[in-house]
């Protein structure tokens, strides 16, 4: 009786099972839920970076001659002299925005006027303007209005072929006025509010830049 009861026990013991090998599939899926991911990210990115290269200006393809200038109450402030290229959009002292793109930070959505006066060294808000090289010491600032009247801020913008038309006016935002093709007239003026803004005088320079 008691060597049958010892085989009895002995037949009994189970041995578990191991537990790791059912959660493998679950790992793999992961894995491949990932690699998806991330390729489908990779080519969001990619239609994001080319539909930006195909905005004008685009880089190392367009290259356009805008006119600008800056009216202080009653007076034109002289052109910006400074010498610095950046990353594309600059200027000669010739009263004129030189737009060619070097690179995807001047081109497309980024070729604003808030890129060209960081590249010549001028400062603007929506209710100031600190000249740059060459533009004399004269800022322009709400604040302090023109002899003693209250001022706003403004940039009216002509196109070259049409100097008789209606400016667009820009009061909000002004740096990041996008130009928007080659032969903008472009002033930026502080003045009474109701005041005509003057048109750039130096906009002929358009028809000959002196860099084709």
């Amino acid at each position: 009786m008691g060597k049958s009861s010892g085989k009895s026990k002995s037949s009994s013991i189970s041995v578990p099972k191991p537990e790791s090998k059912r959660q493998l599939p679950w790992f793999g899926l992961s894995i491949v839920v990932v690699l998806i991911t991330g390729a489908v990210a990779m080519v969001i990115l990619a239609s994001q970076r080319v539909s930006t290269a195909d905005i004008a200006p685009r880089a190392l393809v367009d290259h356009w001659h805008n006119s600008f200038n800056v009216y202080a109450c009653d007076t034109f402030l002289p052109p910006n002299q400074s010498p610095d290229h950046g990353d594309g959009i600059h200027g000669h002292a010739d009263g004129l925005i030189h737009i060619h793109p070097a690179n995807s930070r001047a081109s497309g959505p980024k070729a604003t006027l808030g890129e060209y006066l960081e590249t010549v060294g001028a400062t603007i808000t929506d209710s100031s303007y600190l000249p740059g090289p060459g533009e004399g010491s004269l800022a322009l600032d709400e604040s302090v209005g023109c002899n003693g009247q209250p001022a706003q801020l403004t940039l009216a913008v002509w196109p070259f072929e049409d100097l008789e038309a209606d400016p667009k006016i820009v009061t909000e935002n002004i740096a990041d006025y996008l130009f928007q093709r080659d032969g903008e007239v472009i002033t930026l003026a502080l003045l009474p509010p109701g005041q005509e803004v003057p048109q750039n005088p130096l906009a002929g320079n358009i028809a000959d830049p002196g860099d084709q």
